[in-house]
């Protein structure tokens, strides 16, 4: 009677010990990383991680085509994080993989800030003196104009701010000092006297949620003209987000046009 136990133990351990030998089935997650008008975005760093974000399990970096892959992956729930040096900002998203197939995960990059992944939105009303405290903020992020600043900080150097989105009264004293508010008329009268004259304008200033994006233009003039066609210069994005009460920027992304 003994014989019929021992038979069926060892049946199962010769079936736990088969189904062990199987290879495991493996799926492969991949996808692309581009801007929102479509172009590639390589050198981005791509990490698998385990469920939570806690655990790295792999990272690679997209190829010069935005594209990146993971082969050889378990079945599983994972998320996939995406970093890089041109841009401050970090996505992440949830990912499904499964066995012995293909699951493509492709991300669009968006230097819009206060947005994700590209999705536009409808930014919420933006209240002037919510306005005025990003604008001084702003102002001492991108020209060491802040509380502690001097008249003398900036070497004598005019600054000139075309006043889209930006009110005179919001500055401090001492931005007051330093910085030219002009109209666009009074900039094109500048030029008209045949110097060029580098001049800032900020273009936009939108809010969603404890998020607040602003995009300032750093411009160029050439005699005569201040029309877009005729200038040279950049952009900077910048984000304030609300930390312990109080709206803390950094720059987003930055170039050079």
């Amino acid at each position: 009677m003994k014989y019929p136990i021992f038979i069926l133990v060892l049946t199962l351990l010769v079936a736990i010990y088969t189904e062990a030998q199987i290879p495991q089935k493996l799926g492969t997650i991949e996808g692309s990383v581009v801007e929102g008008n479509g172009a590639a975005v390589p050198v981005v760093r791509v990490t698998l991680l385990e469920p939570g974000g806690k655990v790295s399990i792999r990272q690679t970096l997209t190829d010069a085509d935005g594209k990146y892959s993971f082969a050889g992956v378990p079945a599983g729930r994972y998320e996939i994080e995406l970093t890089s040096t041109q841009i401050k900002r970090t996505l992440r998203r949830h990912v499904d993989a499964t066995s012995s197939g293909t699951v493509v995960m492709n991300f669009v990059f968006s230097y819009e800030p206060c947005s994700e992944d590209g999705i536009k939105f409808k930014s919420d009303v933006v209240p002037d003196p919510l306005r005025a405290e990003v604008v001084r903020k702003l102002i001492e992020l991108s020209f060491g104009l802040g509380p502690m600043a001097s008249e003398t900080d900036r070497g004598g150097k005019e600054i000139i701010l075309v006043p889209r989105n930006i009110n005179p009264d919001w500055l401090t004293p001492v931005q007051k000092s330093r910085l030219s508010v002009m109209t666009r008329e009074q900039v094109q009268a500048l030029t008209d006297q045949g110097d060029s004259r580098l001049y800032y304008s900020v273009s936009t200033i939108t809010k969603r949620g404890d998020c607040i994006g602003i995009s300032m233009l750093e411009n160029v003039t050439i005699k005569g003209q201040i029309e877009d066609a005729n200038m040279a210069g950049g952009a900077t994005v910048y984000e304030f987000r609300k930390i312990d009460g109080r709206w803390v920027g950094e720059v987003l992304v930055r170039w050079i046009s």
